[in-house]
């Protein structure tokens, strides 16, 4: 379980970084990753939802996504 976590924490920082004036990756890129680990049949507590606790915390505490 710590281990999605973790890897989850580390989309979340690629989705704030560039690379040659790109996006590294996009939210609805990993909002699709998240969407497939739910329908993958794991347990939604372990997987899923750890993973998207990340992604809903970094939502709701920056105004960036509110320009998008």
């Amino acid at each position: 379980m710590h281990f999605v976590y973790c890897i989850a924490e580390f989309l979340v920082m690629l989705l704030h970084d560039t690379l040659h004036s790109k996006q590294v990756i996009k939210v609805q890129d990993l909002i699709k990753h998240y969407d497939s680990l739910l329908a993958s049949g794991h347990e939604p507590e372990t997987h899923a939802l750890t993973a998207l606790e990340p992604l809903l915390y970094d939502f709701f505490s920056c105004s960036s996504y509110a320009n998008n």
